[in-house]
């Protein structure tokens, strides 16, 4: 039985659970407690009522309606929660100083997230019994807790903590870790399980082959030759346990998002400048430096890519700017010149708050990583064995074994063993057959399915993997945001000591609960002891009061030990040395039990108040347990008056060690005087005269042989007056009125075996009778006597009727009601008896009486003539047949349905009224229905969409308000006719013809009429025939033209016939409709005059105007524009739109677009001048124009695009161009956000080019053929080839030819005009800054030399060499002073010094992680193998590279090195191996293994010096 109980904790009711209630507890999933019973009256069930199972309680998660299955049964199956499944409900809450968000973020330990869970659950349920336990991991992790749920977020904690930690719930203690829990219990087939199968864990990763995908974060494809970062050698996957499994595959790509090239660079200054955007509105930029970067990130950009710039844990920007890929950031720009970063201020919030800001900024200190740039070289090496190592990392937490192993217990042997099974229990698992390599596998129970009946009837599945659970959860939208930063710490906390450790117990560590609750006794729980125990004051058994409740086995006063309690039962010998028994009977017809009594009165001595009543003359010691408050009742014969009845009831007011104070007044109605020899007996207790309540001095049993209803045995409950009425609870006795043996019980009623395997209950609690077994009522002999008048029931009657749990089997099942004269009406009911045709199975409305009989002949049922009126209105026979509405509907064992429509209303009329409407036409010889034939006149008839006659439909057309009629078949057009008129606007004379009123034209006009005024809204006049072919003769009648010239300058009409007079020819350049521009000499003739019209050079202001340079003054704006420009053959051309930007896949895009071809060149001087002008609108806007030059000449075509900044900006704006072999000139600019990209011609000479308009040709790669992009300097395309000259360089230049130089030059030494090459020796050669090489046999003899690129430089200077980045060399590299490089030094040759070697490698803590002491570096370095003496083969001096030569050396095996420190080995170009024996890794593993040696050596000597002290003791002692 299981108690259900209210949210206030009061009992609602008492269940009795069947086989399907279970208990179901699933690691990382559901607790929960399914129960399905009946109850016989209606419990309301509502949220949060609970019920306790096995030391647990589980919670109803929403309000419970039952099935009702009749007026006094309910069926119910619920579902309620365990304490783990309520976390689900709750939100995690911020509400730090008394903040209620469930939007925020956090960066901080596990631990400290598990206690924020932990919080949010604790004041979800308004208690504090939460606790956090157990959390793995002590690194930061940032969450999201975006509407997060307490279970979600759980799960989350877990999966970012890794090492393979699961969080479960451990009584109402949450812990991060892996579920191992308790010592091992040993199961196996015949050993607690009935049976054993395996199985693969649900939706649990399995694989035993990896493709790990790297980050494509930091990759430039073009210089790395990948999109993405790889495993070190190229690997594309990793293998485990192929040879045990075969292939499984798993692609795997988040785990790995975060590895990439990158530097973790460290804030060293911070600033901040105020400045406003457009509109006026102030805000501040934060620029801040990196000293220690070696690199200028200008240098490594990314094509469409802007940098960006993530801050660490740690910085008060952690975790906070905009998000992309779970990846927060700022973006940024960086200044070459100042080395320094700015960052991109950016409005996140729904109000004026900036990012950064004075409280949320960066500081010196802070961490950051620098991304969406091309990382220099040295950083992709480390990525991959950063990779490689996650990459193994990963396969270690995941390529676990899946397994999973489902058994059944053996219920006995679980009770037998008493074997605690719960989720988390280590179980080794015992299987030669499953495990034939150990026998064996120790693994844990991920999930149990238990029988509320018989808890240990267990179901487990044993897993290593967790299958993912099924915990549900209810989405909630939260659009709000608010950034929560929060400065954690983790603490420390003790070592645990779990339950399978055999650590010894000290003041540094604790034992877990587990391991408490196996050392310490419980308090709450059923428990035994290994142990002797010892108790020093003694041990109570319930509620112990002396003489009235518990037991107890204590010491006196005087250290004696005694136990009280109501039974001792000894089953085999009890030694006592003295034996006391209190015993207190009365038989006088009667025998009452009950808490006291005198057997035999002494004396009786009366008071004022009282009869004091002795039980003797107090000589000898006696028992008294009577107490105030008691009832003494004595019944007896005065045999002093001819045995007169004595009877009194009374209450006790006082009592003696042998004596009783009876009340003179508190008495029964006609109560005696006590006297001397009376028998006293207590029977009832008044709690008032006693001062407390003793419910236990309320009972007694009375076992009576004289009552009325002897012989009886009566429990009474409750006594606390003068009566015994309604006090008996059970009673038992012989009814002589009825001379029947009775039994009552008032209360709850049990009869059945021990086992319980068959009972029959009464709850009185529930009102409920339960029968676990058969009940049978079978029939009497005198039944057919009794069935005389009722003889469809006797075969009923002779069979019997067996309940059977949920089954009912019976003949006959009557319902009805019975008449106050208490006559049974039958109404309805079931029947079971098959009786052959006509047996009834079902039947409503009447008795079981069938309005029908069968017709053997016909095989049909007929209606009987006669009714009596109280057959059944409704009957189903066995046979399928039955009829329902009193006959009118009725059905034939094959299903067809025969109605009496005579019957049925439709409305308030008979449906035979509508029927009669149609009559129905049917094929005489298919019976296929043809038509339908009104039988009545119709009024109106309403088509909601078309009627077709024949084969013709009209529809009506609702767009244009008319009736359309069309083919039915095809949809054409068919004809509409009438042998009468057809009117349109009236009614219709019924005659043909035109004219008149009421026909589609109401006049007709005759010639005459022509000429005549018309309306143009008028729709039904018209014109006859011969008016229309006179027309057409007119619109035939010839046209002729007279004169000369192609300009008509008179039209005349003669008769019907049109002359057209030519009188003037215009120029050929005035007939050119598609050429926008003339030259002078197309329209003019030399002397500039052309029919009067003077053609001079516009004022320079006025073109200035058409140009868009002038101002509201009229004056030039821009008068330089034009200088030596000839103005007068500038033309304007209006601005036209191009294309600047698009985004593809997220990623900027920007497009080059075809402005102009060069079509003709000539020899003289010519050129063009485009504006082109970009404007971007972002922050404080910003705009870039140019003016783009074009000439030509000699062959060739010159470029130049000059370009200015006309207004702030916050990132550097630029317009490109390019020219193609083709003389097509093309255009870009990086405008992006609201931008505007345009150009114009505004000046024009003799250089004849296209411009375009419009469709402008576009393209988002570079075109094909074309120059470099050019910007403030010009590029020349002559003869197929492309050169670069900076504006400058064109100034005053005298050339005589274009391949020779007017006069000679002289370039060190050596004389060059331009007509061949310089050889030879330089002299008088100062500084040289280059950004090639020098390549040559010999060598560079120079006080210093001086190599720069950037920010990085190689100086040569008084025989020192410093490099800020790495020194490589195919020779030798010497130096008489110090060699210094920032990066690698590297050479084919030797490296020699004179002094010292110094290599620095970071070795700061702070920049190291993952700290491993228990490596062996003696074995790392043994492992390397053997050091040998060698020579060089005649291959290897051939190479001539790694300081090879023909001497011996000594030295170790790449082969073997690569396989233990490949840090050490390098592959050369051609494909040998190479080691370096400077490498740090293999410095310090020879570090490590001296230390080690050095250790073990230390630990030798301390050990001979203790032999050599106890060697000198033993002389000492004589010993040898």
């Amino acid at each position: 039985m299981i108690t259900i109980y209210g949210s206030d904790g009061m009992a609602k009711t008492q269940v009795p659970c069947d086989d399907n209630s279970t208990q179901e507890m699933e690691l990382q999933g559901d607790n929960a407690l399914s129960l399905s019973f009946t109850l016989y009256e209606h419990v309301a069930l509502e949220v949060n009522d609970y019920a306790e199972f096995m030391g647990r309680k589980y919670w109803l998660m929403e309000r419970y309606h039952p099935e009702q299955v009749s007026t006094v049964e309910w069926k119910y199956d619920i579902k309620l929660y365990g304490i783990e499944s309520l976390v689900k409900r709750f939100l995690v809450i911020n509400d730090t100083d008394g903040d209620d968000e469930p939007v925020f973020t956090l960066t901080a330990p596990p631990r400290d997230h598990v206690a924020l869970i932990v919080k949010s659950i604790n004041n979800g349920m308004g208690t504090g019994d939460w606790k956090v336990g157990t959390v793995e991991g002590a690194d930061n992790i940032v969450i999201d807790y975006f509407g997060k749920y307490c279970d979600e977020a759980l799960k989350e904690v877990a999966e970012k903590v890794g090492h393979r930690s699961e969080w479960w719930v451990e009584g109402q203690t949450v812990n991060i870790c892996r579920c191992e829990q308790g010592e091992e219990v040993t199961l196996a087939y015949g050993k607690g399980l009935l049976s054993l199968s395996g199985d693969m864990a649900d939706n649990a990763k399995f694989y035993t082959r990896l493709y790990p995908i790297g980050s494509s974060r930091n990759i430039d494809p073009e210089k790395y030759g990948h999109t993405r970062l790889q495993l070190p050698g190229g690997v594309k996957h990793v293998d485990v346990n192929v040879d045990k499994y075969g292939v499984w595959h798993h692609y795997e790509a988040e785990a790995f998002a975060g590895i990439y090239p990158k530097r973790i660079g460290t804030v060293s200054s911070v600033r901040k400048e105020e400045t406003k955007d457009e509109e006026g509105n102030p805000f501040t930029i934060w620029y801040f430096k990196d000293e220690s970067l070696d690199f200028d990130p200008n240098d490594y950009e990314l094509a469409r890519q802007v940098k960006r710039v993530s801050f660490q844990e740690g910085s008060e920007l952690a975790g906070l700017g905009e998000e992309a890929d779970d990846t927060y950031y700022f973006e940024v720009n960086y200044d070459s010149e100042t080395r320094e970063f700015e960052i991109i201020t950016i409005w996140p919030y729904d109000d004026d708050t900036q990012l950064p800001n004075d409280t949320l900024s960066p500081q010196a200190g802070d961490k950051y990583i620098l991304w969406n740039i091309r990382m220099p070289d040295e950083y992709y090496p480390l990525a991959e064995q950063e990779f490689k190592e996650a990459v193994d990392k990963y396969n270690e937490e995941n390529a676990v074994d899946v397994s999973r192993y489902k058994a059944p217990t053996d219920h006995v042997y679980i009770e037998e063993h008493a074997i605690d099974l719960y989720v988390g229990r280590r179980v080794r698992l015992e299987s030669a057959k499953y495990f034939p390599e150990t026998g064996y596998r120790s693994s844990r129970i991920t999930k149990i399915t238990r029988k509320v009946n018989l808890p240990s009837q267990v179901d487990l599945e044993i897993s290593d993997a967790t299958s993912t659970g099924a915990m549900t959860t209810i989405n909630d939208n939260i659009t709000a945001v608010e950034n929560y930063v929060r400065e954690a710490t983790s603490g420390s906390f003790p070592d645990l000591i779990r339950s399978w450790d055999n650590t010894l117990p000290t003041d540094n560590n604790v034992f877990s609960a587990r391991r408490t609750l196996k050392e310490a006794l419980s308090r709450l729980h059923p428990d035994t002891a290994q142990e002797k125990i010892t108790f020093a004051k003694g041990l109570d058994i319930g509620v112990y009061s002396s003489l009235v409740s518990g037991g107890t086995f204590r010491t006196d006063e005087q250290g004696n030990t005694y136990i009280e309690a109501d039974h001792i039962f000894i089953r085999k010998k009890a030694t006592i040395q003295e034996t006391q028994v209190n015993r207190v009977t009365h038989i006088a017809g009667e025998y009452i039990v009950s808490s006291a009594s005198f057997a035999h009165l002494f004396r009786v001595e009366e008071f004022e108040t009282h009869y004091r009543c002795y039980a003797d003359d107090g000589e000898i010691d006696s028992e008294n347990d009577f107490i105030v408050g008691d009832m003494a009742i004595c019944r007896a014969v005065d045999r002093t008056e001819t045995l007169k009845p004595r009877y009194y009831w009374r209450k006790v007011v006082g009592v003696g060690d042998n004596y009783v104070d009876l009340s003179k007044t508190d008495a029964d109605t006609g109560s005696d005087i006590p006297v001397a020899g009376d028998a006293l007996i207590q029977l009832g207790y008044d709690p008032v005269v006693g001062g407390s309540e003793d419910p236990g001095r309320q009972n007694a049993v009375i076992i009576s042989s004289v009552a009325i209803d002897a012989p009886s045995i009566k429990l009474l409950q409750g006594i606390g007056s003068y009566t015994l009425q309604g006090k008996e609870v059970i009673s038992q006795g012989f009814d002589k009125t009825t001379a029947r043996a009775f039994l009552k019980v008032l209360g709850d009623f049990a009869v059945g075996v021990p086992d319980q395997n068959t009972y029959l209950v009464y709850d009185s609690v529930n009102k409920v009778l339960r029968i676990k077994g058969k009940f049978i009522t079978e029939h009497y002999d005198d039944l057919d006597k009794a069935l005389e008048e009722r003889e469809y029931l006797k075969e009923a009657f002779r069979n019997d009727t067996a309940i059977d749990g949920g089954v009912i089997a019976t003949s006959l099942v009557q319902l009805g009601y019975r008449t106050p004269e208490g006559e049974y009406v039958v109404m309805s009911g079931v029947s079971g008896l098959d009786r052959g045709a006509g047996s009834i199975s079902y039947w409503a409305g009447g008795e079981p009486v069938d309005r029908f009989t069968y017709d053997e002949e016909s095989g049909k049922y007929v209606e009987k003539e006669g009714h009596a009126g109280t057959e059944a209105t409704a009957l189903i026979r066995m046979d399928g047949t039955g009829y329902l509405a009193a006959g009118n509907i009725r059905w034939d064992k094959k299903g067809k349905i025969d109605t009496n429509l005579g019957a049925f209303y439709f409305g308030d009329k008979l449906i035979d009224a509508y029927l009669n409407i149609f009559q129905l036409n049917e094929d005489s010889e298919s019976g296929k229905l043809l038509d339908v034939t009104p039988l009545v006149p119709m009024t109106d008839i309403d088509v909601n969409h078309s009627v077709t006659i024949g084969g013709a439909t009209l529809v009506w057309d609702a767009a244009n308000k008319a009736i359309k009629v069309y083919d039915s078949k095809n949809g054409e057009p068919i004809s509409l006719y009438t042998t009468g008129s057809l009117s349109a606007l009236g009614l219709g004379s019924l005659e043909g013809g035109g004219g008149g009123g009421g026909g589609l034209i109401k006049l007709v006009h005759g010639f005459d009429d022509l000429g005549g005024a018309f309306d143009n809204a008028t729709l039904t006049d018209t014109f006859n025939a011969y008016t229309i072919n006179e027309i057409w003769k007119l619109a035939n009648a010839g046209a002729s033209t007279i004169g000369t010239g192609n300009v008509v300058t008179a039209v005349s009409k003669t008769g019907s016939n049109i002359v057209v007079t030519k009188g003037i020819t215009l120029y050929d350049w005035v007939r050119q409709p598609n050429k926008p521009t003339y030259s002078l000499a197309e329209i003019n003739n030399v002397s500039g005059t052309y029919t009067g019209l003077t053609v001079g050079k516009a004022n320079n202001a006025d073109y200035a105007t058409n140009a868009g340079y002038a101002v509201s003054s009229g004056n030039s704006a821009n008068t330089n524009a034009f200088a030596n420009k000839d103005i007068y053959h500038y033309q304007e051309a209006g601005w036209i739109i191009l294309s600047s930007h698009k985004y593809i896949d997220s990623e900027s895009r920007w497009y080059w677009n075809k402005i102009a071809t060069v079509t003709d060149s000539h020899t003289n001087y010519s050129g063009v001048v485009i504006e082109i002008e970009a404007v971007e609108d972002y922050v404080t806007g910003g705009a870039v124009y140019g003016r783009l030059y074009l000439t030509c000449g000699e062959g060739a075509i010159s470029l130049n695009l000059m370009t200015m900044q006309k207004s702030q900006s916050q990132r550097a704006l630029y317009i490109h161009a390019c020219i193609d072999k083709s003389g097509n000139v093309w255009v870009k600019t990086n405008t992006q956000w609201h931008n505007q990209f345009r150009f114009r011609t505004v000046g024009k000479e003799y250089l004849y080019i296209d411009t375009y308009t419009s469709e402008i040709e576009t393209t988002l790669d570079k075109p094909a053929d074309t120059s470099e992009e050019i910007e403030n300097r010009i590029v020349v395309l002559r003869d197929g080839n492309f050169t670069y000259f900076s504006n400058s360089r064109l100034d005053n230049v005298t050339c005589s030819q274009a391949d020779k130089l007017a006069s000679s030059q002289t370039i060190w030494g050596q004389s060059f005009d331009g007509t061949g090459d310089v050889s030879g020796n330089l002299t008088g050669v100062g500084s040289i800054s280059m950004s090639g090489d020098i390549n040559g046999v010999e060598r560079i003899y120079c006080s210093g030399v001086v190599a720069e690129t950037g920010s990085k430089r190689v100086t040569i200077y008084n025989g020192g060499i410093l490099a800020t980045n790495y020194l490589r060399s195919n020779g030798y590299i010497t130096s008489d002073g110090n060699i210094t490089a920032g990066g690698d030094i590297s050479s084919q040759g030797n490296i020699s010094a004179q002094g010292s070697v110094t290599a620095l490698t970071t070795s700061d803590k702070r920049l190291k992680r993952d700290f491993d002491y228990t490596r062996s570096y003696t074995d790392r370095l043994l492992a390397m193998g053997r050091v040998c003496d060698f020579l060089y083969t005649e291959k290897a001096r051939k190479r001539n590279k790694g300081g090879v030569d023909g001497e011996a050396h000594t030295g170790l095996i790449y082969q073997k090195v690569k396989e233990v420190l490949p840090s050490m080995a390098y592959e050369t170009e051609d494909g040998y191996g190479a080691l370096n024996y400077l490498s740090p890794d293999y410095i310090n593993t020879i570090a490590g293994a001296t230390q080690e040696t050095a250790r073990l050596v230390k630990a030798l000597m301390g050990d001979i010096e203790r032999l050599k002290k106890e060697l000198s003791e033993l002389k000492g002692k004589g010993g040898k």
